[in-house]
């Protein structure tokens, strides 16, 4: 049973959205990362020059290692969210395959040495969340990281969730400042919000 998004309880939403993503094995998150990947690299939208901004998953996450090997095999440029100390928020690192990562802060992997990449580089951003809905309304994790990384981007850049069919329902709330998507991906396809 889904939260009600009238009543705005995101809380609610995330732990309902947990538990779920919990109950996929790993073979399923496996081959929904390689559909993706696969989604992706074929959609005629996938920016051919700039930085691509995606992520390193969490473990109940839509694993991206599939996604990010197929971008960099392609030849794109990557970055990912990594923690800056100094300015106690997340910002874009350079990343590639055969770089080491560690583990920063909330567990969140992100590479051993930081190389910042400004939003305003970047064409394309890959977009985690817990749910989607069809106005491009995303919940996140509740730091509204991500909602700061994206307000720095630029009009041109497109945003694009990654998840499971299921993570995608009618309605989420939604409060200001909230950031939301133009485009999610799916196992099954990708849909189009509408958001410009």
């Amino acid at each position: 049973m889904l939260p009600n998004p009238e009543g705005g309880d995101k809380a609610a939403w995330r732990r309902a959205m947990r538990q779920r993503r919990r109950t996929v094995t790993p073979e399923a998150r496996a081959a929904a990362g390689r559909q993706l990947a696969e989604r992706l690299l074929a959609w005629p939208l996938l920016p051919r020059e700039g930085w691509i901004a995606t992520f390193l998953s969490l473990p109940d996450e839509i694993p991206t290692e599939a996604i990010n090997a197929s971008l960099w095999r392609t030849g794109h440029r990557l970055a990912v969210p990594a923690w800056s100390v100094p300015e106690h928020c997340y910002r874009l690192a350079a990343w590639s395959p055969d770089a080491p990562a560690e583990e920063g802060p909330m567990r969140v992997p992100q590479p051993r040495e930081l190389h910042w990449v400004e939003p305003g580089a970047v064409t394309l951003f890959l977009v985690p969340g817990l749910a989607f809905d069809r106005a491009g309304g995303r919940i996140g994790y509740g730091g509204g990281h991500y909602d700061r990384l994206l307000a720095g981007r630029v009009p041109a850049a497109r945003c694009v969730a990654l998840g499971y069919d299921w993570q995608v329902v009618p309605a989420v709330p939604q409060a200001p400042g909230d950031v939301r998507v133009a485009w999610i991906l799916t196992p099954a396809g990708v849909i189009e919000t509408g958001v410009g």
